[in-house]
């Protein structure tokens, strides 16, 4: 049968690290040649499971249903006190009365509550979560999810016994559906607040490790700004923001193009194509945030969008700006049919358009993707015919193009799925060899108050097609003890780290690195670790 989840599983090292992260002969290439190695490890354990999965519909529930304890609510059967796990304070320092489940047996303790023979569970608050009666109600694939991710629990209870492995290592195993399976099994610190709508699969150790990493693409982002979109400009901010998020360092460009009666670009330090750095980042972010916040006017011109884009790919062609890039993305979000310009029919629109996709192939030497959004209104269902009809004709009739729907109230994970399948090495051979990603420091959401790394890598199935991630999170303490040791290495200060963060609630700003900035240099763009002599 066909599986369509995606696992994410970390091994997260916060108080101790692995074996000989405070061994004084260990050098800190060798702490980080062990880091890759474990994650490598992981992932061939990820694929394993996967090629061996074998679901029983008629046993799924029976089988697995009450052996899952819920990181929100349920009380674990052998919770114990880890005071030495000192960045667990706070999770559990708010517990003191027992109000929850989970800690009312550790009312006094001041370290982390954990139970070191079981796994715990989290599912966003947006997903169906009915799991605990009888399944009924639920996503069949989020059922699913979480009893292959049950198997993995043996796996993750030998690994943290082994004498190899840290005894408190805390494993992570996620879901494309959302779910978060945790060991040992402990309470989330945000169950009880709104940030319980926190989404795994939009922190960057995810995105990272989805991302092609040796070739870049070039995106081009066309905004219906007419007067009819006026109640919507600001739903298209979550899915621009998640493209823009999404973009590698160093080697990704692009452009955005609103339109109207006319067109026009956005411009980032006199730049079309906008190469992608964190700087220029953040300015995109702010530019879109100032357009979708406009009042919308005007007719709707598709034809001077497109025109405004082929003249974008042909000027960085001219400029060598496509140099680095593999394919390019457009991705078109409008409301409905075109309104202009005069005398021009739909079938003129679609013929111009195609013309312009296969000129741009030939120039560019590559492929060139369109994905076409008709924006719906999910509540009122004021939408007719003429929203979505013209757009998916439009897709029809080109070779490289799709449509969606991008319902204002679906989820920007949802609705955005076939781009992020497109770039989630969707062009890159499958046999990736030993590929490992560094992220920048982030709050673990497992602990209230640690701050860390994550090292990841990609998993592929029995068919090459990808799985998802694999992972080693390691708190700052750690390296900055293994920095120590090796005594001659420096560490460039992070930036941009305020948007990195596990939980809406738990905002991590760059001033809390404090003299950790004095280390090892990890960056996020090359996706290399620094070493500085």
């Amino acid at each position: 049968m066909s599986i369509t989840f995606v696992f994410v599983i970390f091994l997260s090292l916060i108080a101790s690290g692995i074996t000989g992260i405070q061994t004084p002969d260990r050098s800190l290439r060798e702490v980080k040649e062990r880091f890759e190695a474990d994650v490598l490890d992981l992932r061939f354990e990820a694929q394993r499971v996967y090629a061996s999965y074998k679901c029983d519909p008629a046993k799924l529930l029976q089988s697995c249903q009450q052996s899952n304890y819920d990181a929100c609510r349920s009380s674990f059967p052998n919770p114990r006190c880890d005071s030495e796990h000192k960045h667990g304070d706070n999770v559990c320092g708010r517990f003191e009365n027992g109000t929850t489940a989970a800690d009312k047996n550790n009312a006094s303790c001041h370290g982390m509550v954990a139970d070191p023979t079981v796994t715990s569970i989290y599912v966003p608050s947006f997903s169906p979560t009915n799991f605990y009666d009888n399944g009924t109600t639920m996503d069949p694939l989020l059922v699913e999810d979480i009893c292959i991710s049950h198997r993995l629990e043996e796996y993750f209870v030998e690994k943290a016994a082994d004498s190899a492995s840290s005894p408190r290592s805390m494993f992570f195993a996620g879901a494309a559906t959302g779910l978060l399976r945790i060991y040992p099994a402990r309470t989330l610190p945000f169950c009880d607040d709104s940030s319980s709508a926190w989404d795994p699969r939009q922190e960057p150790w995810y995105q990272l490790a989805t991302r092609a990493p040796a070739s870049g693409k070039t995106v081009v982002i066309l905004l219906d700004t007419s007067r009819s979109m006026n109640q919507r400009l600001e739903h298209l901010r979550g899915p621009v923001r998640h493209v823009i998020d999404t973009l590698n360092d160093g080697v990704d460009r692009l452009a955005i193009v609103p339109f109207s009666t006319a067109a026009y670009e956005i411009t980032v330090e006199e730049a079309v194509l906008v190469p992608i750095t964190r700087t220029t980042k953040r300015h995109l972010l702010q530019l879109v945030d100032q357009l979708l916040t406009m009042e919308a006017g005007g007719s709707t011109n598709m034809m001077a969008a497109f025109e405004k884009t082929f003249e974008i790919l042909e000027y960085g062609m001219v400029h060598n700006m496509a140099e680095e890039s593999c394919f390019t993305v457009i991705l078109f979000f409008t409301d409905g049919s075109m309104t202009d310009p005069p005398g021009k029919t739909e079938q003129d629109v679609i013929d111009f358009i195609n013309h312009g996709l296969s000129r741009a192939e030939n120039m560019l030497q590559q492929p060139v993707f369109t994905l076409i959004y008709s924006v719906v209104d999910g509540v009122t269902g004021d939408d007719d015919d003429r929203t979505v009809s013209f757009p998916k004709t439009l897709a029809c009739s080109s070779a490289r193009a799709s449509w969606a729907s991008l319902n204002t109230h679906t989820r920007v994970h949802e609705s955005l799925a076939g781009y992020d399948a497109l770039v989630e090495w969707g062009l890159q051979p499958r046999s990736s060899s030993n590929f490992t990603a560094w992220a920048e420091p982030y709050l673990f959401a497992a602990s209230a108050a640690a701050v860390g790394i994550s090292i990841t890598a990609p998993v592929f199935g029995p068919d090459n097609q990808l799985i998802g991630v694999v992972g080693i999170e390691v708190s700052l303490d750690d390296l900055r003890a293994a920095s120590k040791e090796e005594g001659n290495m420096t560490l460039r200060c992070f930036s941009r780290l305020s948007r990195h963060r596990y939980s809406p609630t738990m905002p991590f700003y760059a001033g809390q690195l404090g003299s950790l900035c004095t280390y090892v240099s990890i960056t996020r763009g090359s996706r290399n670790f620094l070493w500085l002599q």
